[in-house]
């Protein structure tokens, strides 16, 4: 039996559209940082403007998936392993979160 898709209003895809932006374009920068490269250079070798690079890794600007297959290239990751790390660690943060919270109900 097909279901439907699940259909989210404006404002929470907007959310959730901006939050995906945000993790990736971190992991992008924590990848980049890894392997001491300057963000010119990235966006040099995945043939990308320095200024957009830097707007991607700021979770302003999402990329095409072609430009982002460049960019894992040169970061040396395949895209799912990239897309793997950005949502591993909000993850960590939400568990992190998580755990604090219930630390501090117990203190209460």
């Amino acid at each position: 039996m097909a279901t439907e898709p699940c259909q989210l209003d404006p404002e929470t895809r907007d959310s959730r559209d901006e939050l995906e932006r945000q993790l990736i374009g971190n992991a992008i920068a924590a990848r980049r940082h890894a392997m001491h490269i300057s963000q010119e250079e990235l966006a040099n070798r995945a043939a990308i403007d320095r200024s957009f690079m830097g707007r991607v890794e700021q979770g302003r600007q999402s990329m095409t998936l072609p430009k982002f297959v460049d960019v894992c290239r040169v970061l040396g990751v395949t895209p799912s392993q990239l897309l793997a790390e950005a949502f591993a660690s909000f993850q960590s943060r939400l568990n992190r979160h998580a755990t604090s919270r219930r630390r501090g109900h117990r203190a209460g």
